[in-house]
């Protein structure tokens, strides 16, 4: 998620006023990565320390950056003072944010949120909206791209058909691109929708276009051209033929998915259930009926034939 240069400062007064008055924060630092932690969270810390310095050359080498930015990592105690920091902009679902144009990330402490087991694909997604915002020069970008990219970066692969894509495409209400740029004030199942069909709109760039079209797509942005430009320049097609292409792709691969919906597969395994005793039955009262005919047959006397003994 990306915040604005505003709230940024207003993180860094509001971590500097709590560092110095309500609580007592400690400091890391590894090369470019500082991080702002309680004593409680020093374990956490650490490990997304590591987790940021491990991410980095992979993303600069997609990104084509060569030079880090400083990184400072804010871990939130509480909901409150993660809500503080973010300015209240971060639904209740959200467990990071990040600012691309001055480096500042904001996660909340695993004190409040539970072990998270991909806790380092939510640092690593937004290790990647800071470096994007750095290549691009803090160039606003498209959400769908900003969000897509962050999870390609990170790791977030979908290794398993999306149930949930698959529903809105057969139902022929899938989301439009660009209403992701509102995903901040969706519900949690609408959002993770918005992420999944980002996600899949960059998967696709990278599947028609290599993943080198990323790093000539940035270059675009960083010039200023808009994401219209930019597509248009890298791949041939503007956001609207590029869009519609996306959306035909998914159209055709998730044709049948949906059938792996447990509700939907349930459905469809009853009538076959319920067409296949039926077709059983009608299969047995057919054959009964020729039993009885056949033996009806045999008792009925032949009249001619006895006739003729007269």
């Amino acid at each position: 998620m990306t915040r604005c240069l505003f709230l940024v400062f207003l993180a860094g007064w509001s971590v500097l006023v709590s560092a110095r008055t309500e609580t007592s924060y400690r400091r890391i630092r590894r090369e470019s990565v500082h991080l702002y932690y309680q004593e409680s969270d020093r374990s956490f810390a650490e490990q997304a320390a590591e987790i940021l310095l491990g991410g980095l050359p992979g993303m600069q080498s997609v990104l084509g950056v060569s030079k880090v930015p400083d990184i400072h990592v804010v871990v939130a105690e509480s909901d409150a003072i993660f809500h503080r920091l973010t300015a209240g902009t971060v639904p209740d679902w959200g467990v990071g944010a990040a600012d691309p144009g001055s480096g500042f990330i904001f996660l909340k402490s695993p004190r409040i949120t539970a072990p998270h087991p991909d806790a380092h694909v939510i640092i690593r997604h937004e290790l990647a909206h800071v470096l994007l915002g750095n290549a691009t020069g803090g160039v606003p970008v498209s959400r769908w791209f900003d969000e897509g990219l962050a999870q390609f970066l990170s790791g977030e692969r979908l290794f398993r058909p999306s149930i949930r894509l698959a529903r809105t495409f057969a139902a022929g209400r899938p989301l439009y691109l660009d209403e992701i740029d509102d995903v901040l004030t969706f519900q949690k199942e609408r959002a993770a929708l918005a992420y999944e069909t980002a996600h899949s709109a960059v998967s696709f760039l990278i599947q028609k276009h290599g993943e080198a079209s990323i790093q000539l797509l940035v270059g675009e942005l960083a010039a200023g051209r808009t994401m219209d430009e930019a597509l248009r320049t890298v791949t041939g097609q503007d956001a609207r033929q590029f869009e519609g292409g996306w959306s035909e792709e998914m159209r055709r691969r998730y044709r049948w998915t949906i059938l792996l919906d447990f509700p939907v597969f349930f459905s469809v395994a009853l009538v076959l259930l319920l067409a296949a005793a039926f077709w059983r039955t009608q299969a047995r009262v057919r054959a009964k009926r020729r039993l009885w005919e056949s033996e009806t047959r045999d008792e009925i006397p032949d009249f001619e034939k006895d006739a003729t003994l007269y």
